[in-house]
Parts: C-alpha cells; sequence; structure tokens
C-alpha cells in the first residue's frame, strides 16, 4: 500500500472543547480500565493510542507494525471512528472478554404439494414445541463423540444427522446451540435395543410406523415402533491403531507409577536436568503370552525409540511370564494416552477421553488390546469375557459397544478366595462383560496380537448376532414375498422362509445376512431394517436435572442422540416463504377438488402457533413473506385487516421493478403461479416465464425461470392502493424492493435475499398502557403500544412519561440469553446487545460489569384496565396472611384472617366479598358471607367456597398465591393499590428505629419471587425498594395453634424495604388498609425535615449465562428507550445481511474536515479526507482478524468476503457549519460527493491491499457460468461467456456488479485483475453514542441533528446526585465558539438568533430525508439507517408518494413511521380524536349500542374505555393478556 502524507489538524476544530456529557461516555463507556478500577486510557488520546495499536499488531513485520501503528493514530485523530466494539474492546483482551455483533437471517419455502404442506405443519409443530435432550446425552459432533451440553457450551459447528430421503447419515451444520427448561414432570426415556434417549415429552422423534418415516411426539412412541438408530462401521484408523491398542493392552495388564532416583552430589547435572523434564515414569507389562509382550514394546519403540527389551521369567507361583519394562522422559510422554492413569487403577479404570471422543476409529485395537491382556475367549462359542474390579468401566465399555450394533452382558462378581498351588488367591468381585456377537469379534480380532486368543474367535464362533432384533420394514416384507415364488424346498428352509420370518414384525440380524447373501438387489431394504430397532420401553417423570439442550441443523433438521446407541430425533427452528403454494381455486388432481390457498394454510399454522403458545411451548411466531405477483397477493395484503387473523406473523410483500414500472405506467399486471405438465401443453393456457423461489418439481427454461400460468390480470396501481392503505392505516405489510436489494448487492451471483426481517425474554415484563405485560404476549397480540419511559434516558430530570412504540416484533428465535440481577433484588434476562442505562452511559449487556449502577424507574407508569379496588385488596390480603382450605368433593375456601387491630377491617372486607359473589352460586340461595370470631386467639376470619371460584377465574388459587395474578399486572391504579394495601396491611410494618432517627416500610415474607413481583409494580408508582435476607432456613419455636409452641422447620425470610424519598412516595400514592400503621407514620414524619433522596440506581452483583431463548423487543420513531421489568433500557437496532453475515462498522466523522465553519469561505478537506478513508479502510480490514466470531461459519463468511461497512456521522452538523440547509441541492451534492469519495477511496485501497496480502477468498474461486447468471447479466454473454464456463468471483464482481458498474474502467479493470481485499465497503448504520461521545454530539449517521440543545444528568464519580449539565448540538457548540458565545436556538433577538441554515429533526420533511438517503444510497453498497417520520393527518395521497419517490430514488427499500388512532385503539391519542369515533357494540339481545372512544363502559365485571374495550374484542385477545 502506497504511503501517503500525512496532514497536521486544522485549528478551527480542535479548538472546540469536548463537553461534560460526551467526555463522562467516553469515560465510562468507552476508555479501559482494569478490573480493580485502575484507569489505563489516561485520554481519549490514551484510547486512540490503544486502538491503533491493538490494530497495528495485526500487521505481519515489526517495520509495519510501528508504521501502520502511526499511521493510524493519526487516522483516528483526524475523525476516524471504528464501531463502539471495537473501541471498546480493541486491545482490551487482557482486561475484559472479547465481543462481538452478530446479525444473520433464515428463510425457508413449503413445497407445494399435500405431503410438503402437512410435512411442514406437523414438523413446524413438533419443532415449536419445547423439546431437547437430558444432559449427558451423546451425540456426534466434528469433535468426535460428546456430551449435548458440551456441545453446547463449545458450539461446535457440525453435527451427525440423517438424511431421510436418501436413508443415510452424514455430518451437516449446526445452525443454533439452545439450552432449555424441561420440569421432571415433562421429561421421558425412550429404550431401543439397549440404547436409551431421554427428552422431552414433546420432542419429535424419527420413528418407522405402518411403514413410514414419521416424527412424533416422544409421549406419542408406543411398543410398536421401532427407532432409527446409527450403527458406527467394524473399522479402524490405521494410523493409530498400535496406539489403542497399547491403551487397552496397558489398562488391562500394564502398570505405570514414578521413578524415584537418587543422585549423587558428583551427578547434580543429571539431577537438575531430570529436574527440568519433570516426572519420569515406569511402564511395566507382564503376560504370559510373548506376542502380546512383543507388541507392547514395539509400541515403545516406534513411540520414543525405546531400547528394552522383552525378557522371560515366571511368578511366584512357578508360572512362565514374559516382562517388559521401559523407563525414559520420552517414555513418559505415554501416560498422555492411557488419560494418566498411574499407580493402583483397577477400581477406577475409565475409558481414555481420546478413545470415546472417536470410537469409530480407535475403538476396535483398543479392545483388542483390553482383550489380549485381560479377557479370555470361550472355546466352545468364541465369545470374549473381560473380567474388571470396576463396574463402572463394565458398563462404559458396554455403552460404547452399543454404538457399533453390538450387545454387551455383565455379570456381577461377588468377593472370592480360592487355592492355587498351595497359594490363597483373593478376588475382589467386580463385573464380567461378555461379547457374543462373533462377527464383531472377528473384526476386533484383526487388531489382536495373542494368536491363540484370536484363532479361537475365529475358529469356535458360532452363529452372528442372533439376540439382536430388528423391525423389518414392509418394502422388504413385500420384496421377500415376491421371491419366495422362485426359490426351492431347501433354499425355502435355509433362508427361514417356512418359519414365516419374512412375514415377521422383528427379525434377528441372522436372516438378514442370508437374506443379503442370498439377495443382493435388495441390499438398500435391508440396510434400512439394520437401522430400524423396535421400542423396549417407555418410562416417565425420571429424577433428572432440569436444564435439557438441543440444536438445529441445518438440512436435515434432526440428529443422532442417545446413550448406549445413538437414535434420529427432530431438532427445532423452521421458516417459511408462502408464495410457494398454489393459489385459492387451483385443482389438485390427487385429491379432485380445488385448493383453499396460501391464506387458509398460514390460518392453521397461525392458529398452531397460538395453541404452543398457549401450551407453554416456545413461541410459535414466523416471518410470512409473499411474491407480489401470486394470485392471491391481494388477500394477502387484506389479511391483517380481518379482526384477530395472523396475528402471530409479521407479514412482507417482495416488490419486483416489474411490478413498480406496472404501477408507474398504469398496467396490467399478471398473477401467475408456476403450472403443471398437463396446464402446460393445454393451448387454451396461459404462460409466462418467472423466476421462482422453489424450482423442483417445476417445468424450467434454460435460464432458471419457471413455467408459470396466469391466473388472472389487475391494474397494477389497484394491488399498490391496497399495499399503500394496508400499510397506510395498520403499518403492514411490509415493503421490501427485492429486486434493488438483489441487484445491487455485489455478491449477486453468490447471494439471494428473498426476505428480511423485523431483546429480551418473553416474560419480561414491558411497562405500557395494557400494564406491565410479558413483551411475549404482547408480541402475539400485535397490538400498538404505549411505553413508560424514564425521562433520564431522554437527557431530563427524574420522573416518568409515556411515548407511542410500535407493537412488539421477535427479534431472534433464538439467542444467548444472560440474566442480570443487582444488590437489591431486580432482575432482567436479555441479549448481550441489549443496551442499558448505567452510570458509565448507555452500555450493552455484554459490556456491564458487577458494580455497574442500573438506572430503576424514577416516576409513576401507566396502568392497565382490568381489575378493581376490592379485589385487588382481597387478593393482597389473602397473599398476605390468608389461605385455602379444602372443604371436600374437590371445593377450596378461600379464608381472609384478621388480627388484632385488623379486626376492624373484617365487615368491609366482607363487603367486597359479598358483592362480588353475588349471582354466583349454581343455586337459587344467596350466598353471604359473615365475620366469625376466635376471641382467645384475637382473631376474626372470613370464609367462601363461592370467593374461590371467583377468584380462580382470575388465576389466583392456593397453587398461584404466592404469584402476583394478571388481573393485577394489568390492573387499574386502583387495582394494583388495592393489592399492595391489602399485602402490606398483612405482612408489610411501618419499622422506626430505636432512637426513632429512621424509618422504613417493610413487607416480610419467605418467597422472595413474592417481593421481586412486588417490587416491580412499585417501580411502576416510582418508588424505589431493596430486597434482603433478612434470616436464614432452619428451625424455629413458633406458636402451635393450642396455646403452645413448638419447633418447626422454616423457610429462610426475607423483606422488602422502602426508605428514603421513595418512603414518603409510597404512603402518598399507597399506605396501609388500617388506620394504626397509617397513623405510626404519620407520628413519625410530624415536624420532621425530609431531606433524605435517592439515586433510582441498583448496584449490579452478578451477570449468568441461562441459555438460549427467543426474544423480543419494540422500537419508537427517536430515542429507543422503554421500562423492563422496572429497569430503564434500551432497544435494539438491526442491519439486514446474508444468513451467518457479519459486518465490521466504522464511521468516519464529517466535521473534522470543516475549514472556516459559518463563513463565506466555509470549505470541506476533501484530501485530507481521502487519506483518512484510506488507512480507516487498512485498519477496518485489520479488525478481521480480530473478529472473535463465535460460529465457524460465521468465522467463515466473515473470512472469505471480509466485508466492511465503513460510513460516516455528522452529516447534518457538517452541513449546517457549511452554511448549508439539510435536504436543499447543495445538501445532497454534498452527500453524492462524500458517499462516492468515501466509495472511490475505499476500493482503491482495497486493491493495494489485496497485492499486498491477497483479495477475499471468495474472489479468487471459480464459478461455473449458469443459464441463470447469463439471464441476470446478458453482457456476460456479449463478452463470450456460456453456460459451464469457469470465472473468478473477481471478475463477477468487478464486471458485472451493478453497483461496481458506476466506478471508472480503470478502477474495475484492476479488480478484475488482482481482486479486492473485502466484497463491499460502505453501510451507514445508527451512530448514536459514539456520536454523542467522541463525535463531540455531531449528528447521528445521515440524520440531521435532533436538537441544538438540551440537558442530560450527569452521574460525577464520587457524589450521591446527579448534576444537571446542558448538551449542545456540535454545530451549535462551535458556533459559540467560533462566532457568537451568545447565540442560542430559543431566541428571537438578532443578537443571539441562529442562522437560518440550523435545521433540526423536527423541520425536515419526509421528501427532504428520503432526498438525502438517496444521494447517498447511490455508493453505499450496504444499506443506509433512517425512518423518514410522518404525522399523523399526514395526506394518505402524499404518504403514498413517499414510497413511489424512494423507488424512482433507488432505494432498497422505505422505511417510515405514521400513528393511526383510529385502526390501533391502544395507542395514545389526543382525546378529541376519541371523543370523534363512535364504537358500535351489538348486545345479546341484538341491541346495538354506540359509545364515543372515550367513554368507559362497564364489562364483565370491569371498567374499560370503548375504544380500548372495542379493539380487545375485534381482535380477539380481550382476556387473553
Amino acid at each position: 500500500m502506497k504511503a501517503v502524507k500525512l496532514h497536521a489538524l486544522p485549528s478551527a476544530t480542535t479548538e472546540i472543547p469536548l463537553q461534560p456529557a460526551s467526555y463522562d461516555i467516553w469515560d465510562k463507556k468507552y476508555r479501559l480500565k482494569a478490573k480493580t478500577g485502575e484507569i489505563l486510557d489516561q485520554d481519549i488520546e490514551g484510547t486512540y493510542a490503544r486502538i491503533a495499536k491493538a490494530l497495528a499488531e495485526v500487521e505481519t513485520t515489526a517495520e509495519k507494525r510501528e508504521e501502520w501503528y502511526g499511521q493510524f493514530l493519526w487516522a483516528l485523530q483526524n475523525g476516524a471512528i471504528p464501531a463502539g466494539r471495537v473501541t471498546s474492546n480493541a486491545g482490551a483482551l487482557e482486561h475484559k472478554p472479547k465481543t462481538s455483533t452478530i446479525n444473520c437471517t433464515v428463510s425457508g419455502t413449503v413445497p407445494d404439494s399435500m405431503d410438503g404442506i402437512l410435512k411442514s405443519v406437523h414438523e413446524a409443530g413438533l419443532t415449536l414445541k419445547a423439546g431437547c435432550v437430558a444432559p449427558g446425552t451423546l451425540v456426534v459432533t466434528e469433535r468426535g463423540l460428546v456430551t449435548a451440553e458440551q456441545a453446547v457450551a463449545e458450539r461446535h459447528a457440525q453435527m451427525l444427522c440423517y438424511d431421510r430421503d436418501g436413508g443415510r447419515f452424514e455430518m451437516r451444520a449446526v445452525l443454533r446451540h439452545l439450552t432449555t427448561h424441561v420440569p421432571r414432570a415433562e421429561n421421558i426415556e425412550i429404550v431401543s435395543n439397549g440404547a436409551s434417549l431421554k427428552t422431552s415429552i414433546k420432542h419429535p422423534v424419527l420413528v418407522y410406523r405402518h411403514g413410514e418415516m414419521i416424527y412424533v411426539r416422544a409421549d406419542d412412541v408406543h411398543s410398536d415402533d421401532a427407532l432409527v438408530h446409527h450403527r458406527f462401521a467394524w473399522s479402524a484408523e490405521p494410523a493409530r491403531a498400535l496406539e489403542a491398542w497399547f491403551t487397552g493392552a496397558h489398562l488391562g495388564d500394564g502398570s505405570a507409577y514414578p521413578k524415584a532416583m537418587a543422585y549423587k552430589p558428583s551427578r547434580q547435572a543429571w539431577a537438575m536436568r531430570a529436574r527440568a523434564y519433570g516426572q519420569r515414569l515406569v511402564f511395566k507389562i507382564r503376560a504370559a503370552e510373548r506376542e502380546v509382550v512383543e507388541r507392547y514394546a514395539a509400541f515403545f519403540q516406534s513411540f520414543c525409540g525405546a531400547q528394552a527389551r522383552v525378557v522371560a521369567t515366571a511368578t511366584a507361583n512357578g508360572t512362565p511370564v514374559w516382562d517388559y519394562t521401559v523407563a525414559s522422559f520420552e517414555a513418559t510422554k505415554a501416560a498422555g494416552l492411557i488419560d494418566h492413569q498411574i499407580g493402583a487403577k483397577s477400581a477406577t479404570l475409565r475409558t481414555p477421553a481420546w478413545i470415546k471422543a472417536n470410537p469409530e476409529k480407535y475403538f476396535l485395537p483398543f479392545l483388542a488390546g483390553l482383550i489380549d491382556t485381560d479377557g479370555t475367549v470361550n472355546k466352545e462359542t468364541g465369545s470374549a469375557i473381560l473380567a474388571m474390579q470396576s463396574r463402572r468401566f463394565a458398563e462404559e465399555l458396554k455403552g460404547l459397544l452399543a454404538l457399533f450394533g453390538v450387545h454387551g452382558a455383565i455379570t456381577i462378581r461377588a468377593p472370592r478366595a480360592h487355592l492355587y498351588k498351595d497359594h490363597v488367591i483373593r478376588d475382589q468381585g467386580g463385573a464380567m462383560l461378555k461379547i457374543s456377537d462373533s462377527g464383531f469379534l472377528a473384526k476386533v480380532a484383526e487388531h489382536m496380537a495373542d494368536s491363540g486368543k484370536r484363532g479361537r474367535i475365529l475358529e469356535c464362533a458360532t452363529q452372528p448376532g442372533q439376540y439382536d432384533s430388528y423391525a423389518l420394514p414392509q418394502a422388504l416384507q413385500e420384496a421377500l414375498e415376491l421371491a419366495f415364488a422362485g426359490l426351492g424346498h431347501k433354499e425355502r428352509q435355509t433362508l427361514g422362509f417356512y418359519h414365516g420370518y419374512h412375514r415377521a414384525r422383528t427379525i434377528s440380524r441372522v436372516w438378514l445376512d442370508r437374506w443379503e447373501a442370498r439377495f443382493p438387489h435388495l441390499g438398500a431394504l435391508i440396510a434400512l431394517a439394520r437401522s430400524l430397532r423396535p421400542v423396549q420401553s417407555v418410562r416417565r417423570d425420571l429424577d433428572l436435572p432440569e436444564t435439557f439442550y438441543d440444536f438445529t441443523v441445518e438440512k436435515h433438521n434432526n440428529y443422532l442422540a442417545g446413550n448406549d446407541g445413538l437414535m434420529v430425533i427432530h431438532n427445532c427452528g423452521i421458516g417459511y416463504e408462502f408464495s410457494t403454494l398454489r393459489p385459492k381455486g387451483a385443482f389438485v388432481s390427487g385429491a379432485g377438488a380445488y385448493t383453499s390457498g396460501p391464506l387458509s394454510f398460514m390460518d392453521i399454522f397461525n392458529a398452531m402457533c397460538f395453541t404452543v403458545s398457549s401450551a407453554g411451548g416456545r413461541r410459535g411466531a414466523q416471518m410470512g413473506t409473499f411474491d407480489i405477483a401470486h394470485p392471491d397477493a391481494a388477500d394477502f395484503i387484506r389479511a391483517k385487516r380481518e379482526d384477530g387473523r395472523l396475528r402471530q406473523f409479521n407479514l412482507s410483500c417482495l416488490i419486483t421493478d416489474e411490478f413498480m414500472q406496472a404501477v408507474k405506467k398504469d398496467q396490467p399486471w399478471e398473477l401467475v403461479f408456476p403450472t403443471n405438465r398437463h396446464e402446460y401443453e393445454d393451448p387454451d393456457t396461459k404462460i409466462v416465464w418467472r423466476h421462482w423461489p422453489a424450482t423442483s418439481g417445476y417445468i424450467t427454461n434454460d435460464i432458471g425461470q419457471v413455467a408459470c400460468k396466469i391466473y388472472k390480470t389487475i391494474p397494477a396501481r389497484r394491488l399498490w392502493d391496497l399495499i399503500m392503505a394496508s400499510t397506510y392505516d395498520y403499518a403492514e405489510p411490509g415493503f421490501i424492493l427485492i429486486d434493488k436489494i438483489n441487484e445491487m448487492n455485489n455478491n449477486w451471483w453468490c447471494e439471494n435475499i428473498r426476505a428480511t426481517n423485523p431483546c429480551v425474554t418473553a416474560d419480561t415484563r414491558l411497562h405500557t398502557q395494557y400494564g406491565l405485560v410479558p413483551i411475549g404476549e404482547l408480541y402475539a397480540a400485535s397490538v400498538p403500544l404505549s411505553v413508560t419511559v424514564d425521562h433520564r434516558a431522554l437527557g431530563q430530570e427524574r420522573g416518568a412519561g409515556v411515548r407511542p412504540a410500535v407493537p412488539a416484533f421477535m427479534t431472534a428465535r433464538e439467542a444467548d440469553v444472560y440474566r442480570v440481577e443487582t444488590a437489591d433484588g431486580y432482575e432482567i434476562k436479555a441479549t448481550a446487545w441489549h443496551d442499558f442505562y448505567t452510570q458509565r452511559g448507555k452500555i450493552k449487556l455484554g459490556d456491564l460489569r458487577p458494580g455497574d449502577e442500573l438506572l430503576v424507574q424514577s416516576g409513576k407508569g401507566q396502568f392497565g384496565t382490568q381489575g378493581s379496588a376490592e379485589l385487588g385488596v382481597l387478593i393482597g390480603m389473602i397473599a398476605g396472611d390468608g389461605h385455602f382450605t379444602n372443604r371436600g368433593n374437590g371445593e377450596q375456601a378461600a379464608i381472609v384472617n384478621f388480627w388484632g387491630e385488623d379486626r376492624l377491617l373484617a365487615p368491609v372486607v366482607a363487603g367486597y366479598i359479598n358483592a362480588m359473589i353475588a349471582g354466583t352460586a349454581m343455586s337459587a340461595r344467596a350466598y353471604q358471607v359473615e365475620p366469625v370470631a376466635i376471641p382467645d386467639r384475637n382473631q376474626v376470619f372470613l370464609r367462601s367456597v363461592l370467593l374461590a371460584r371467583f377468584l380462580e377465574h382470575y388465576g389466583f388459587t392456593a397453587a398461584t398465591k404466592y404469584k402476583v395474578p394478571e388481573v393485577i399486572w394489568r390492573g387499574t391504579e386502583a387495582c394494583v393499590k388495592g393489592y399492595l394495601r391489602g399485602l402490606f396491611q398483612t405482612d408489610g410494618t411501618v419499622n422506626v428505629s430505636s432512637n426513632s432517627e429512621s424509618c422504613s416500610i417493610r413487607l416480610a415474607s419467605s418467597h422472595p419471587e413474592l417481593l421481586k413481583d412486588v417490587q416491580m409494580l412499585l417501580a411502576n408508582f416510582g418508588v424505589f425498594c431493596r430486597i434482603r435476607k433478612r434470616r436464614e432456613a432452619g428451625e424455629r419455636w413458633l406458636p402451635d395453634g393450642k396455646g403452645g409452641s413448638k419447633l418447626y422447620a422454616c423457610q429462610a425470610d426475607y423483606e422488602l424495604i422502602v426508605d428514603g424519598e421513595s418512603r414518603e412516595r409510597f404512603m402518598e400514592e399507597v399506605g396501609f388498609l388500617g388506620e394504626a400503621k397509617n397513623n405510626r407514620y404519620r407520628e413519625w414524619v410530624k415536624d420532621r425535615m425530609l431531606r433524605k433522596t435517592q439515586s433510582f440506581m441498583t448496584r449490579v452483583t452478578t451477570i449468568t449465562h441461562v441459555g438460549k431463548e427467543a426474544v423480543y423487543d419494540t422500537t419508537q420513531a427517536d430515542h429507543n428507550t422503554v421500562i423492563f421489568n422496572g429497569l430503564v433500557t434500551g432497544q435494539c437496532g438491526e442491519q439486514p445481511l446474508p444468513p451467518y453475515g457479519s459486518c465490521l462498522l466504522g464511521s468516519v466523522n464529517l466535521t473534522r474536515f470543516v475549514e472556516e465553519p459559518f463563513t463565506e469561505r466555509a470549505r470541506f478537506d476533501w484530501e485530507r479526507y481521502r487519506e483518512v478513508v484510506a488507512i480507516f479502510t487498512r485498519m477496518l480490514d485489520n479488525v478481521v482478524e480480530i473478529n472473535g466470531l463465535p460460529l465457524e461459519k460465521q468465522r467463515h463468511e466473515i473470512t472469505s468476503k471480509r466485508r466492511h461497512g465503513m460510513g460516516f456521522l455528522g452529516l447534518g452538523s457538517t452541513m449546517t457549519m457549511l452554511g448549508m440547509k439539510y435536504g436543499d441541492p447543495a445538501s445532497l451534492a454534498f452527500t453524492e460527493q462524500v458517499s462516492r469519495e468515501m466509495a472511490e477511496t475505499g476500493w482503491e485501497t482495497g486493491i493495494e491491499l489485496a497485492e499486498e496480502k491477497g483479495p477475499a477468498p471468495i474472489l479468487i474461486e471459480n464459478f461455473t457460468v449458469s443459464a441463470e447468471m447469463l439471464a441476470k447479466r446478458p453482457e456476460m454473454r456479449r463478452d463470450g461467456y456460456k453456460v459451464g464456463d469457469p470465472v473468478p468471483g473477481k471478475v463477477l464482481l468487478a464486471k458485472y456488479s451493478r453497483y461496481m458498474q458506476q466506478f471508472p474502467a480503470e478502477l474495475t479493470d484492476r479488480i478484475a485483475e488482482v481482486g479486492c481485499r473485502f466484497t463491499h465497503h460502505t453501510s451507514i448504520a445508527p451512530t448514536g453514542t459514539i456520536s454523542l461521545s467522541l463525535a463531540n454530539n455531531a449528528s447521528n449517521g445521515i440524520e440531521p441533528s435532533f436538537a441544538h440543545k438540551y440537558s442530560r444528568n450527569v452521574l460525577r464519580e464520587g457524589k450521591k446526585s446527579k448534576e444537571k449539565v446542558d448538551v449542545f448540538s456540535f454545530e451549535l457548540l462551535a458556533y459559540r465558539t467560533l462566532v457568537n458565545q451568545k447565540a442560542d436556538p430559543d431566541a428571537t433577538d438578532d443578537e443571539c438568533r441562529l442562522p437560518d441554515y440550523f435545521v433540526s429533526a423536527d423541520a425536515v420533511t419526509p421528501t427532504q430525508h428520503v432526498d438525502v438517503q438517496a444521494a447517498a444510497q447511490k455508493w453505499i453498497d450496504s444499506s443506509i439507517s433512517k425512518t423518514a417520520n410522518v404525522p399523523t393527518d399526514y395526506p394518505y395521497e402524499d404518504f403514498k408518494n413517499i414510497y413511489m419517490y424512494a423507488f424512482d430514488k433507488g432505494l432498497k427499500g422505505c422505511t417510515t413511521f405514521r400513528f393511526n388512532p383510529s385502526a390501533f385503539q391502544g395507542v395514545l391519542v389526543k382525546d378529541k380524536d376519541l371523543e370523534d369515533t363512535l364504537y358500535r357494540f351489538q348486545l345479546a339481545s341484538g341491541e346495538t349500542v354506540e359509545v364515543k372512544g372515550n367513554e368507559e363502559i362497564e364489562y364483565d365485571g370491569e371498567l374499560h374505555s370503548a375504544a380500548n374495550l372495542y379493539d380487545a374484542l375485534k381482535e380477539g385477545y380481550y382476556g387473553k393478556f
């Protein structure tokens, strides 16, 4: 790479100091500190130096490392800013773990056949159930035979699976690794041929049933089924056969022990040498068979060149034997082969790990060594018997034998003694393992040294495997039946036909071997039979750990698992594209009927997903994409207009250029679907050729197009209007300009994107207008949201507010999830990339560490619409000091207790109960509850069976007493307050210190989970509290209910503590039911000056990986902040990439290149900008080498394509400094030039890097020209290419990438010749935190500045309260520094007013947003993150024009955000909007009631706003969350 000239920094930008808010974020998020807190980056220059050094270390020589360290440092000082992960972690491995940001998408298709559809529904339904295998279950990966938990923890890349269509076993890539929870009641064990599979009852297992292979739930497996088994081949790897034999022989009769050596003073040099080498071992073997000892010696001769000899000797009893002994430092290394089993080992023998990991390579010679030394061979049957002291070792060997389909029988030997030549021989007992399979033993014998035993195995062999049992496939039965007629009498006898073995359900291996020899043409069917083993038993409710494991394996969606054998089970995770299914009304000849279309299948799938969710399985929602040319496209577009339909789906239309042109020209649009052969040959069928997602089974032409029948033709604009109307009103379907995405993709010849997808776990509670609701249920309901936000996350004072947000969406079906727990009891489960607000700024969970402090909600939030104050009080009092008692006949009674002064509340609460149970009895009798007094116990209680039934309706029973019921989580403010008052009245106290100096409100419980729930409820009132363990579990003296006391075993006690200013807020908002406790507090607080404030922050104590789960989120138009579980968090972003794709991001700060800003001479330093881009390109490329991605396929993706994502930030700020208005013509020209200069410089640098270091591997790979490639790029044919020609990737990129074709020929010619270091160079991503910190609050990405002045609260180290600081946009800060210190965005006087070109986000029109994006997109080869916000009253015609305008401008997609209160009743809107909307309700009597949207209706015992009730009933989610 050529050297570049380094310029000094211009003074104008360096004179502007870093503002305090920016400094704080750098200090807390990017500044490297040791684990002890010691500061390692002394200043920002120190951070730059660390990054430069880490990336320069990748260079290959010391000279280059020194040279590029200096250049990298200069580029960082001049505006190059790597993405946050690089800035935070480069060079920091010694002090914190390495991390990576990963995004990937997966989509699939549904075969257009009845079998394909039913198979997809069946498999998807099984897949979506919670399934997995138990810990200790063995699987086969690229690292050999390992446990499932090891494969998950170490992220193994490949796994042995079964190709059902081909009937073969093969290794396939593992796409996902999962950890799940299976309750004891849901585990199951299936035993087949002695092999055991422990899984969950819901997990799909592949069985052979009634002549076909099908997946069934594990609890649907029965004794007539057979499971598909895998059997290792009876062979071994020759290269290490001797090592494996030695290992077995040594464990059988060898010994190893340390050699003690005392050196004379004159040989100290030898002593020092010995100490340097370490321990020296003596290896020894003694055996009666000389061949065995000689092979043992031969091993050491080949292993370490040992010259020791075999010696003849005799035992103390006179028995002749052979000895061999070797002792050397080199020989000691053989200890690794025996897993360092040194010294006495008989009782603790184990199979070495390297043998167990790869038994298919090493087990046979290992077993041969064991039989040679520690085995006997029966002279009559040829069976081998191994005697050993360790029963565990015998079980281990039996399990390994089972992997080869061989049965081993274990007999336990009792200790005994016997005389031998007048000597007492004592046997400690143990186990005997018998192997009778003569066919298998014959293969083992090939590796044995003892010729006598080997001979007996071969000479005395009986029938092999006569005890083995296999299922006889129906097809094999039929084939044998046909062969019967052609056989003679003797053959029928020999082959078992007269005994009817060919018709049996199960068969032994004897007959399979005979049939295979006689009927070689039936080899495939017999091979199938050898893999089918009958089910022996099924057991439930095993005593197993509840953490289970699972995988997703590519293509076959199954894997082999088990103990003492391997069986085929299904895995998890399927996605679909539905436009591959034939349209509604198409004739199905096989059924003699007409189809109902893909939408009905989606309805079934949707219902199944909802059922899975309701039954407690994994979430079932999917992304559904649909081709705009499908005959049912209109139904797909309208689907979500129907009440409650397809709420388990996120829908997107795949929009083609052809369709958009038809819309523009008002042309007809043909709706088509692949035709069958009969229709194709019918001259009346109108046929067109189209590219289709699936080609299998269809009629195709040379260029890969599919013959399609034209079903109907409609005006393209009618379909366009339908899409726009749905998007305008309902925000779906999504709008993906799929042709533009694929056309402009640099890797056009090897990547094809069909869809893009929209992070916390499903049970995480989001604070919304519906109350505190699990986000997984909000996702299922697909309702628009108003979310509670903490003002501090918006840079304001403490408190809470409400902001609109989009419906919850799934961000990943499986992702690694971590539990964050704090010292005060708050906790949350989220992904490593989820943002949290801390004292160090906004940082991701992956960067959190113990000691960080998280923001807790600091103001009152929103409440739901369910319940009432009276209901809340009742549930709270029963949860606190009530209970349920059995009244016979399966009936429960609810009991509310009142003690001491609380007895005065009994009549009031009785009134609540009587009002609730009125009319609920099954008889005409009017039931009333009356207080029952027990004077000697100072107690009153209320008891009611009807109340128990009533509360059961709300899910509140004896089993759920210590869980906050959903009616409270979603309750009105009065309902939640009632619950808290009832609970605190019974189990709470006003705790005043002995000196009356302090006071706290406390709630005691032995159920910490209840206290954590209450903590979340209190957070929603802006009340901060702490949970502490008050007392450990143990025995205590307690009243026995009979006037005495008794020692009881008690659980640990916990208490929730509210003090400080939260105590005041609690008493104002909640308080107690009874006046006694309220008065106690009033007495204490009287005449006191309350000054104690709280930070509303909680300290992180632990961060624990808990496995993989589906994760969800929501988002807002600008500031993405919400409250989950009472904690203030951010939300996730996304960038579309191919499967396993990763993009390394970085941005150039454009403000650093403005000279003489805010003057007529203001200009941009293009030369320095190009120099920074060139150096930054090399920096990003070096990041590839230290990417730290966890999966092999991800690492392969990034290293083979080396995809860069360089962008820029501060565009809006820079425009202002140059005197331009965001969106005006000058700003658009500037935007395009910035993008183009970055692109051209980057690609030139990429060529130089390719010449120096080599191009991206994919660019030097040869690809075969296909007809489809020639159709996509007709110019290839003109250049002389034809089908079958080889062409390197660098030529396909340089000459035929649509994006590259806009560059000068001299650049693309060089790429075609030498390649490039990467396949993509540019991508503009959100840069909010980087912009605010290291860029001194320059504008985010290509957006305008959000605002020019606002305030932000900053925590200073050593202070307990926050300090309010002003935050300025970079351009305002620069203007004040360089032009006018008095300048103010809010000023009206000329002296302080800002120039007109100071524009913020709220003044930019949607068209201007699109213009700026389009100006940049031309030269950006990946994606641009940008959102055009439109107001609720934005005209529909103008809204349509935005999308068409985006298409005309060459964008790959268009994102808009518009609130629509008339469609989404749940969103907070102006009361006037709801008042102007009438809602009609039809009663059971047929009468219709009209109510304004803002009026309240009493329905089902609760009050609702008319708008919310109407929406809940219409959408079908009423009462479901």
